[in-house]
């Protein structure tokens, strides 16, 4: 069986930024269709997470402009870190079935995907790479390819979803700044 751990610990790279200073786990780009981000939850997407209290007094007590400390303050707070790896997994890894996967390349790949696009996008990924009817419907279909994903379906999850990236580049220019990350991201498992 897919292990959560292993998907979380692989998420917080891609959602973080390691630097020669530390590590960076908030950010707020212009561009950024979720605005604020911390340790991967958007505030934009998710405003009414109880995390953002506690995200604002560290705002406001360490600004913005040193995000190494800022960052740190924010991974010192047990509470804002055990709440985001709750969230996540009751939010899309489980929302994404991804606990009865056996294969965990291609539970990573739906979790992740699911983060960054949405738990229909990922299931629907998920589904046309294992040649089942894409509706983001987790049903019994769903669950039985589900269970025999392995390696053939991982890679077709890759492709599907670097064609996913690109259309979106394709649809609103300014996303391009992203593509890069997007697609090392996609091509990481």
């Amino acid at each position: 069986m897919s292990n959560y751990k292993e998907a979380y610990e692989l998420l917080k790279k891609w959602e973080n930024r390691q630097t020669k200073k530390g590590l960076i786990v908030y950010s707020n780009i212009k561009e950024d269709k979720g605005g604020e981000t911390v340790l991967g939850v958007a505030r934009k997407i998710h405003p009414n997470m109880p995390i953002w209290k506690e995200v604002d007094k560290l705002t406001e007590i360490h600004g913005t402009k040193d995000l190494i400390t800022l960052s740190n303050a924010i991974l010192e707070s047990k509470y804002i870190t055990d709440s985001v790896y709750d969230f996540f997994y009751k939010n899309y890894w489980l929302k994404s079935k991804c606990d009865i996967i056996e294969n965990q390349t291609f539970a990573e790949n739906v979790f992740l995907l699911s983060v960054n696009a949405g738990v229909k996008r990922g299931v629907k990924t998920g589904q046309s790479a294992c040649g089942i009817t894409a509706d983001g419907i987790i049903g019994k279909n769903t669950l039985s390819a589900w269970r025999k994903a392995g390696l053939k379906e991982s890679k077709r999850y890759t492709e599907i979803e670097i064609e996913y990236y690109k259309s979106l580049v394709n649809k609103d220019a300014s996303q391009i700044k992203f593509l890069n990350g997007w697609l090392k991201r996609a091509n990481a498992r």
